[in-house]
């Protein structure tokens, strides 16, 4: 009776909300462009900045970028940077402090 209650609690306080996959273009002073796709998926409602800006706080103190075949780019040889949001999932259950989430599987 009470692991009912408990888990019904639960499900009553369970924030529902929206993750978004990110993938990062980048051209490198070479002219060459590149892409990694490979980033988790982010909860935009968990932060006060965008999901690429929050990412980009790791690669700044990384001093590099990754393409999708590991070569790695020093950030003084990355031109420019661009983000595009390739899949937007909804109705997810967030947890508190949670920022990062593997793409649900669908049931």
């Amino acid at each position: 009776m009470i692991k009912e209650l408990i888990a019904k609690f639960k499900e009553w306080n369970t924030i529902r909300g929206t993750i978004c996959h990110y993938t990062a273009h980048f051209v490198t002073t070479d002219g060459v462009s590149h892409c990694y796709t490979r980033y988790r998926y982010g909860a935009p409602e968990q932060i006060r900045c965008s999901v690429p800006e929050y990412i980009m706080i790791d690669i700044k103190s990384d001093g590099y970028l990754k393409d999708d075949n590991g070569v790695m780019y020093p950030l003084q040889n990355v031109a420019s940077i661009s983000w595009e949001c390739d899949d937007i999932v909804e109705g997810v259950a967030l947890e508190e402090y949670r920022v990062f989430y593997d793409k649900p599987i669908d049931k």
